[in-house]
């Protein structure tokens, strides 16, 4: 049988060693230097020989992550490794799935393109899937999508009673229609309509009015990224005199330092740890660890 090595980025140190627990193997942190020109060192810090490398790097803030990848990967490579899985809880790009704009290229495929050179496999947890509705559509390695679903639901049943399930929106109806329907749930998903990346409007429905003041409301999805979404519909629902929101997501980035915003509508905001962040309550080290 092929050893096994598991390798991580200090960046996703925290859910390697869960990995690492669950399945029993050795642990190694690459060693990463940064020049003064800001160019890139990258060390193996293990013999890799004939072995088969797993490498855990979870590509939020994904631009010098990706080259810590490929680096990693070469050297990998230069020094006999038999095989390299690269395990991206959270996967970049996937919302550019299509040219928005004359004279963009296609991020998406790009991407996968790239990541594809490098790795034998690739194992992510709910990326972005839209108009490309497979990741074999456009990465030529081998793929592996897992879902957070079942450990959401889970946390959920275990924390709350009786609460609506929400969707932002369409895209959303596969997490937040599953989930409602596992736990016996009422579920709604909204009608929004995104005019930019820092723009939406979300529309109110009769079943929506019907929901009782009081009521705990969880809204499901897939990511926070601007938080433009979650913070329309906080401030949608506060309007409407609701105060018992909370917010489970997927993939929590953040970006543009959103989370203080959303804390002032949201009781409890909470993320699986796909990406390292105080949110973190719900872990995937079980179902990636499943697949190794």
């Amino acid at each position: 049988m092929m050893k096994k090595i598991l390798l991580s980025f200090d960046y996703s140190l925290s859910l390697a060693k869960e990995i690492s627990k669950i399945k029993k193997l050795p642990i190694f942190i690459v060693n990463k230097t940064t020049l003064p020109d800001q160019e890139t060192i990258i060390t193996i810090p293990t013999q890799v020989k004939n072995a088969e490398v797993i490498l855990i790097a979870s590509l939020n803030e994904p631009n010098q992550k990706l080259i810590d990848i490929i680096f990693t990967c070469e050297a990998c490579k230069n020094n006999s490794a038999q095989k390299i899985t690269l395990i991206a809880p959270y996967l970049c790009y996937m919302r550019q799935d299509r040219q928005f704009k004359r004279g963009q290229g296609i991020s998406a495929k790009i991407i996968a393109q790239l990541l594809s050179r490098y790795i034998d496999k690739l194992i992510t947890i709910d990326p972005h899937l839209h108009r490309i509705k497979k990741l074999s559509q456009v990465y030529t390695t081998k793929t592996v999508t897992l879902t957070a679903i079942k450990n959401i639901e889970n946390y959920i049943r275990k924390n709350y009673k009786s609460p609506f399930i929400i969707g932002p929106d369409g895209e959303s109806y596969q997490w937040a229609k599953t989930i409602a329907d596992n736990i016996g749930a009422k579920a709604i998903i909204l009608n929004k309509v995104r005019y930019s990346g820092t723009k939406v409007k979300i529309y109110t429905t009769k079943e929506l009015e019907q929901i009782p003041k009081t009521q705990k409301i969880i809204i499901i999805d897939d990511i926070i990224s601007s938080g433009v979404t979650l913070l329309y519909i906080g401030k949608f629902f506060r309007n409407k005199g609701y105060n018992n929101l909370a917010a489970i997501v997927v993939h929590g980035i953040f970006a543009d330092n959103c989370y203080p915003k959303l804390k002032k509508y949201y009781k409890e905001i909470i993320t699986t740890n796909t990406i390292v962040h105080k949110t973190n309550k719900i872990s995937v080290a079980d179902i990636i660890a499943e697949k190794l």
